[in-house]
C-alpha cells in the first residue's frame, strides 16, 4: 500500500493525477538583473526532483488541482525521507499555454539548468514550454514545526528558490517532449479557457502525520514573502476542524485558512515523505548570463492582477533566429453566466471571431467548394487575428478574403463563358464522398501543423460521426462539421 504521509489530497478525495511531468520552471528575478530556475528535466543525481501534477475530483470535473511537488532532505546524512513541499496554484486564477520548442533554440543557461546537452547524437530534438500566469498568487503547502537544526545548504536554497518562484504572477515551465503530454496540457488549458474552475479544499490536518501548513517559511530561518502582494494570506488564527477553503468566491479579504492546534498535541517525530530520492543542487551561484529574450507577454504585476483575463496566444517568442507562436485554445463552448465569475471571463471577442470565421467558409462553400484551398493564407490570417482578438483587423481581412473569392469566381465564371454561349450554372459542392473528403480534411490541417490531427482529434470524430449519419441530414452536419475543423486550425495555427 503506498505510504499516504506527506500525500497531496483533497478533503475526503484523492485527486485523479492526469498528468505527472518533472518540469524546469524558469522565471524573472528583477532585483538580480536575470532568470533564476528550479528543476532540471535530466535523470542525473545532480538534477532537482520538480514535478508538476495536474488531477481533477473524480467527482467534480470543475475543481482542478494544479501542484508543483519538491521533495526535500534537510538533513543530508541522516536516514529520513524527503519531506513532501507543494506550491499549489489557484485554478480560477490561471491560465497556461503550451508550445513545442526545439532544444536548439534554448539559451546555454536553460540548456545547463535543464540537464540537456543540444548535441546529443540520440538526444532530444524538441522539449515543451509553457507559460503560468496567474491573477492571484498560490500558496506553499510544508510541514508544519520547526526543526531541530537550522537548515542549509542546499536545502536552504531549494527552499528560497521555491519561495521565489511562489511570488511571482508568471513563470514558464520546460518539460520533455512527448505526446501524452502535449496533449493532455493543451486540454487542460483549453478546459481553463472555457470554463469556470475551482480549486478544492485540501485536507491538512494529518497530512504529514500531524497537521501541514501553508508558507511558514520562518520555521525554516527564511523571511515570509510580503502578504501585501499575494491575495492569500494563509497565518491567521488556527481553530479546529475548519480545512484550506477552495477558491470558489470572490472576496475583497483573504479567506481563512484553518488548521488544528499543534501545541495541544505531544510533538511527533517530523514525517517521512513519498520519494527516496536525495535532492541535491549545485552549489554554485548563478552565472551571470544575459537576460534571455522573453517571448510571452510579460506584464508589470499590476495588470498581471487585473480583472481582465491575460491571452493564451501572446506575442512571438524568439531565439537566436527561431520565431515560435505559443499555442492558444480557443473553445466554442459557452462562457460562464454565474456572477460570481463575470469579471473573469468578460471578453468573448475571440469566440464570436471564431462563430464568424465558420459562418464565413460555409458561405464562401456555395459558391466555391474549394475556398479552403484557394484562400488558405487567408484563412490563416483571419484565424491569427482571431486568436488576439482583434476584431479590427479580423474585418479588414475578411473584406479582403471575400474581395479575394468572389475575384476567383467572377475569373472562372468569364473562362466558362469564353468556352461555352450558354450562361454558367451555379457553382454548388458536388455529391460528397464523406470518407475521402474527411480524409481531405485531415491532409489539409496537417499541412498547417504537422501534429495538428492530434490536437484536434475530438473534432475530427464528430466529423466522422457526421459522415455516418443518414443521408437526409448529413450533408449539412457534416459541412458544418467541416468548416469548424478547418477554421479550429487556422485559428490554433495561423
Amino acid at each position: 500500500m503506498e505510504d499516504s504521509v506527506g500525500k497531496l489530497r483533497g478533503v475526503n478525495f484523492d485527486p485523479e493525477w492526469v498528468t505527472t511531468e518533472p518540469v524546469m520552471a524558469v522565471w524573472e528575478d528583477n532585483a538580480a538583473g536575470h532568470d533564476r530556475y528550479l528543476g532540471s528535466l535530466s535523470g542525473r543525481q545532480s538534477g532537482v526532483n520538480f514535478t508538476m501534477r495536474i488531477g481533477f475530483d473524480p467527482a467534480n470535473n470543475g475543481k482542478l488541482l494544479i501542484a508543483f511537488h519538491l521533495p526535500i532532505k534537510f538533513r543530508p546524512s541522516s536516514s529520513t525521507k524527503p519531506k513532501d513541499i507543494y506550491l499549489v496554484l489557484p485554478a480560477e486564477f490561471s491560465q497556461l499555454s503550451v508550445e513545442v520548442t526545439p532544444v536548439k533554440s534554448l539559451s546555454d543557461s536553460e540548456l545547463t539548468k535543464a540537464g540537456l546537452v543540444q548535441s546529443a547524437i540520440n538526444g532530444p530534438q524538441n522539449v515543451l514550454r509553457g507559460q503560468w500566469k496567474m491573477k492571484q498568487l498560490g500558496y506553499t503547502v510544508m510541514p508544519q514545526g520547526k526543526l531541530k537544526a537550522d537548515v542549509r545548504g542546499t536545502p536552504l536554497q531549494l527552499l528560497k528558490d521555491l519561495q521565489a518562484l511562489s511570488s511571482v504572477n508568471t513563470f514558464e515551465i520546460i518539460l520533455n517532449f512527448s505526446t501524452h503530454a502535449q496533449v493532455q496540457l493543451i486540454r487542460i488549458a483549453e478546459k481553463m479557457s472555457s470554463c469556470t474552475l475551482a480549486t478544492p479544499e485540501l485536507d491538512l490536518r494529518s497530512m504529514y502525520g500531524r497537521p501541514g501548513t501553508l508558507n511558514a517559511w520562518d520555521q525554516f530561518g527564511i523571511e515570509p514573502v510580503d502578504q501585501a502582494k499575494s491575495g492569500l494570506n494563509p497565518l491567521v488564527p488556527e481553530r479546529e476542524g475548519v480545512s484550506l477553503p477552495a477558491y470558489d468566491h470572490l472576496e475583497s479579504r483573504p479567506p481563512e485558512i484553518l488548521v488544528p492546534y499543534s501545541g495541544s498535541e505531544k510533538e511527533s517525530p517530523m514525517p517521512q515523505g513519498l520519494f527516496d530520492e536525495q535532492c541535491i543542487a549545485p552549489e554554485t551561484p548563478p552565472e551571470n548570463n544575459r537576460k534571455r529574450k522573453r517571448g510571452w507577454n510579460t506584464e508589470e504585476s499590476a495588470a498581471a492582477t487585473s480583472t481582465a483575463p491575460a491571452h493564451l496566444g501572446g506575442p512571438e517568442r524568439t531565439h537566436e533566429n527561431e520565431t515560435r507562436q505559443p499555442i492558444p485554445i480557443p473553445s466554442t463552448a459557452p462562457q460562464a453566466h454565474d456572477h460570481l465569475h463575470l469579471s473573469q471571463r468578460t471578453d468573448t471577442t475571440e469566440t464570436d471571431l471564431f462563430a464568424r470565421m465558420v459562418q464565413w467558409l460555409l458561405a464562401a462553400w456555395e459558391i466555391l467548394p474549394t475556398a479552403h484551398t484557394c484562400l488558405r493564407a487567408d484563412l490563416l490570417a483571419l484565424g491569427a487575428a482571431a486568436r488576439s482578438s482583434d476584431s479590427t483587423r479580423f474585418a479588414v481581412l475578411r473584406s479582403q478574403a471575400t474581395t479575394r473569392l468572389v475575384m476567383f469566381v467572377a475569373k472562372e465564371n468569364v473562362a466558362a463563358s469564353h468556352s461555352s454561349q450558354e450562361p454558367p450554372a451555379p457553382c454548388s459542392p458536388a455529391p460528397c464522398d464523406f470518407s475521402a473528403d474527411t480524409e481531405h480534411v485531415v491532409s489539409w490541417i496537417n499541412g498547417v501543423y504537422d501534429a495538428a490531427d492530434i490536437v484536434l482529434q475530438r473534432d475530427l470524430v464528430v466529423l466522422a460521426e457526421a459522415a455516418l449519419d443518414d443521408a437526409a441530414t448529413a450533408s449539412n452536419a457534416f459541412m458544418k462539421q467541416k468548416a469548424i475543423c478547418i477554421v479550429r486550425a487556422s485559428l490554433l495555427f495561423g
